[in-house]
C-alpha cells in the first residue's frame, strides 16, 4: 500500500480534528498481521487467585465497571494473561529533588515489573500504555473474552467512542512490538520455573508457579465437570431412545 503524501495526510488530519475521529490507520502499514487483542479475566478466576498472591491485578471499586484490559501470550502451551496499566503520572508541581526522588522509585518499580512501555510513533513516541508482564498469569480459555474495539468505535455514547479510539491506537502500538513483549514473557517464564523469586513484594511480581498451579488445578476441574456432563447427556439421550 503506498503511504498517503503530505498534501493528502495534511487534508486527513485536519478532516479528523473537524470531525473527531481518525482515518489513518497503523495497521495498514504493518509488515504482518498483529497478533494481540485485549481481553478481559473472569472475575471469579481471578478472586481466590488474589487472595493467594496480592500482586495478582484484579478489578476493584471504579474499576468493577471497566475490568482490567490484557493482552494473551501462548507461553510453553499455557495461555498468560498480561494486563495493561496506564502512564503513571507524578505531580509537576513537586520540589525538584522529591520530584527526582519519586521519578526514581518509579522507574524502579517499573523495571521489576518487567513493563514494556508501549509508545505511539505517530504522536511524537507519546505515552500510550504498558504492558506489565511481570504481573501475567496463566489463564483457560473458557474464562477470558475478547474486547471488541470496533462495538467500541460504533457506539453512541461518546465516552465509549471515545474510549474505543484509545484502544485501537494502543492495539496497532503494541502490535509493532509483539516480539519484544514475548520475549520479555518467556524470559520471566523461565526465570519464575527455574529460579523461583522468593520475595515478591520487593520484586514486585506475581508468584508464576502459584499461579500456574491454581491454573492447572482449575483445567482439571474444569474437563471432570466437561466430562460428567457429557456422560450425563449421552445417559439422558439413551433413556429417551429407550422409551
Amino acid at each position: 500500500m503506498v503511504r498517503p503524501t503530505m498534501n493528502i495526510l495534511t487534508f486527513t488530519i485536519l478532516a479528523e480534528n473537524y470531525l473527531g475521529f481518525s482515518f489513518y490507520h497503523e495497521e495498514c502499514y504493518m509488515d504482518k498481521k498483529p497478533k494481540f487483542n485485549f481481553f478481559t479475566v473472569n472475575e471469579e478466576y481471578m478472586k481466590p487467585l488474589q487472595k493467594m498472591d496480592s500482586e495478582v491485578r484484579t478489578s476493584t471499586g471504579d474499576k468493577n465497571n471497566r475490568p482490567f484490559l490484557g493482552v494473551v501470550l501462548n507461553v510453553e502451551n499455557r495461555l498468560f494473561f498480561a494486563p495493561l496499566s496506564s502512564p503513571k503520572k507524578l505531580p509537576t508541581n513537586l520540589p525538584p529533588e522529591l520530584l527526582k526522588k519519586k521519578t526514581k522509585e518509579a522507574k524502579r518499580v517499573e523495571k521489576n515489573r518487567l513493563t514494556v512501555r508501549i509508545l505511539s510513533e505517530t504522536e511524537n513516541n507519546r505515552h500510550l500504555c504498558n504492558v506489565i508482564v511481570g504481573k501475567m498469569i496463566p489463564v483457560p480459555e473458557s474464562q477470558i473474552k475478547k474486547v471488541s474495539i470496533e462495538e467500541l468505535l460504533a457506539s453512541s455514547d461518546p465516552s465509549e467512542s471515545k474510549y474505543g479510539r484509545l484502544l485501537n491506537k494502543e492495539y496497532l502500538a503494541i502490535n509493532k512490538i509483539e516480539d519484544k513483549i514475548e520475549q520479555t514473557a518467556q524470559a520471566f517464564y523461565e526465570e519464575s520455573i527455574n529460579k523461583p523469586v522468593k520475595n515478591k513484594k520487593i520484586f514486585y511480581r506475581v508468584n508464576l508457579q502459584q499461579a500456574i498451579r491454581y491454573h492447572d488445578r482449575w483445567i482439571e476441574r474444569e474437563n471432570i465437570y466437561i466430562k460428567e456432563n457429557l456422560q450425563g447427556n449421552k445417559k439422558d439421550k439413551s433413556e429417551s431412545f429407550s422409551r
